[in-house]
C-alpha cells in the first residue's frame, strides 16, 4: 500500500499512485513495536524516540542507471540502500565491525520513478547478545506526497576480525539521539 502523508487507507489500482495511510499501517507499526518488546530475554532494551521528526538514515535521488525493464527502479538498487540504511543504524548503537546475516522480510509496496528523492527511515528493533535488528521504511517524494514505496526488516551481527559473532558493545551516548 502506499501513502501519502493524510487521511484514510484507500486501495490503489494504480501502483505508482499514492494512496493515504489509515488504520491498515498504524496497525502493522503496532504489530512491529509489540513483536519487538516480546523478543528474546537476552534482547536489550531498545531507546524510542517520540515527538521528535523524523531524520532519513540516507536520502537519495535514483537515475536511468537504476532502472529495470518496466523503466521503474530495480528492487536490487533499493534493497542495497536498505543495507546501507540499516548498517548506518547499527554504527548508532555499536562501533563494532557488523555483517548482514538476515534480510527477513521485504515488502515493495509501490515502485520507485526514475528523479525521486527516496529516503530510508529505521528504528532500531531489537538488541540481541551479538545482533541487531532494524526496521527500514521507504519512502518517496512524489510530487507534493510521500509515497512508502517498500519496508524491511534487517538483522546484523557484530564479528571478530575472524568472522566470528561476538557480543554487541553498545555505545554511550552523552547526548542521546
Amino acid at each position: 500500500m502506499a501513502v501519502a502523508r493524510t487521511g484514510k487507507a484507500r486501495k490503489s489500482a494504480n501502483p505508482a499512485k499514492p494512496t493515504k495511510v489509515g488504520a491498515a499501517a498504524k496497525r502493522a507499526a503496532s504489530a512491529r513495536s509489540d513483536k519487538a518488546a516480546r523478543s528474546s530475554k537476552t534482547s536489550q532494551p531498545v531507546p524510542h524516540i517520540s515527538g521528535q521528526s523524523r531524520d532519513p538514515a540516507i536520502r537519495v535521488i535514483l537515475l536511468p542507471r537504476d532502472t529495470n525493464k518496466h523503466g521503474t527502479i530495480f528492487g536490487g538498487v533499493i534493497l542495497s540502500y536498505i543495507d546501507l540504511a540499516g548498517a548506518a543504524a547499527v554504527s548508532r548503537v555499536t562501533a563494532q565491525r557488523i555483517v548482514t546475516v538476515a534480510i527477513k522480510e521485504v515488502v515493495f509496496h509501490a515502485p520507485v520513478l526514475v528523479g525521486e528523492a527516496v529516503s530510508f527511515y529505521t528504528q532500531v528493533t531489537r538488541i540481541g547478545k551479538t545482533s541487531v535488528t532494524v526496521h527500514v521504511d521507504v519512502e518517496s517524494m512524489r510530487g507534493d506526497d510521500r509515497v512508502a514505496v517498500t519496508e524491511a526488516e534487517i538483522t546484523f551481527v557484530c564479528v571478530d576480525k575472524d568472522g566470528r559473532p561476538i557480543p554487541v558493545e553498545r555505545i554511550e551516548h552523552i547526548n542521546p539521539i
